[in-house]
């Protein structure tokens, strides 16, 4: 390891940009001098095998915190992510069908389980001011402490209902406006 080290910092990321992901993981965990140097090389790329694998929210947190590593992404594949679909409560219903009080909490504990902690109000404006600069959004909403959308699927589980596929349409439309 101390040859790498001896290396220039230029030369390690040229020796590194060949390995594979998991081993430039391995490598950078090795020590904290490699760790520094070949931070930008493991955010090169993004894959997401499977759905609650690895969470792209953490990926794109530390792209937040160090702006510096946009400029080495070279390839971002989510595959599945977390969607108003995936976080359907009713689709857990398949789960705890019996209706018991305890069944209620298991379904709120697994609803809860995989969900990534809502972004602060500093990563909020700076991944909306990112985004309406590149022309993703047109306008910026107020910052929301908690997600309001997940606030009012979190009640929808301790009730008996139907599951719904458009479950997420009776959250963001009022009656009013559906139906008049």
């Amino acid at each position: 390891m101390f040859r790498l080290l001896a290396l220039s910092p230029e030369l390690v990321l040229c020796v590194v940009s060949f390995l594979d992901q998991v081993d430039l993981l391995n490598v950078s965990l090795s020590c904290r001098s490699l760790k520094e140097i070949t931070e930008c090389e493991l955010y090169r790329e993004y894959t997401n095998p499977r759905l609650y694998s690895r969470p792209i929210a953490s990926f794109v947190r530390r792209l937040l915190q160090k702006l510096s590593l946009v400029t080495h992404i070279k390839s971002i594949d989510p595959k599945d992510w977390e969607s108003l679909d995936s976080l359907n409560p009713e689709a857990y219903e398949t789960f705890f069908d019996d209706g018991t009080s305890e069944d209620r909490r298991k379904k709120v504990l697994t609803f809860d389980k995989h969900r990534n902690p809502e972004p602060t109000e500093d990563e909020y404006r700076v991944s909306t001011r990112i985004a309406k600069e590149a022309g993703i959004i047109q306008e910026v909403l107020p910052f929301e402490a908690h997600s309001t959308i997940i606030e009012t699927a979190r009640p929808m589980l301790s009730t008996d209902r139907a599951a719904r596929p458009t479950w997420h349409t009776y959250i963001f439309d009022s009656s009013d406006q559906r139906f008049c």
